[in-house]
């Protein structure tokens, strides 16, 4: 009875990951959870990737980026909601003038 509760009681403990990991997601500039179905499917028809493939055309090169507010880790777009990595791309990107 006793190596059990001080089993319970280690693993109550925990080493802090979950809720690193948790907070991780909260910022996070993948975490859609707070957006609609046709939120999602506005970002999927203009082909929003997280990581470009051609290093000229990032988001944050892009004239319709919103640069991330102080503190915050994720940008926006102004064609589409949710979160936007500075190094996405869409179809839609147009160079700063």
């Amino acid at each position: 009875m006793l190596l059990l509760t001080g089993g319970l009681l280690a693993a109550g403990c925990g080493d802090g990951k979950k809720e690193n990991k948790a907070e991780e997601k909260l910022t996070s500039c993948q975490d859609y959870s707070h957006l609609t179905e046709e939120d999602l499917a506005a970002r999927k028809k203009l082909g929003y990737t997280d990581a470009s493939p051609d290093p000229e055309k990032h988001c944050r090169l892009c004239n319709l980026y919103k640069p991330p507010k102080e503190g915050a880790k994720c940008g926006g777009c102004l064609l589409f909601k949710g979160p936007v990595e500075a190094e996405g791309t869409c179809t839609y990107w147009a160079p700063q003038t």
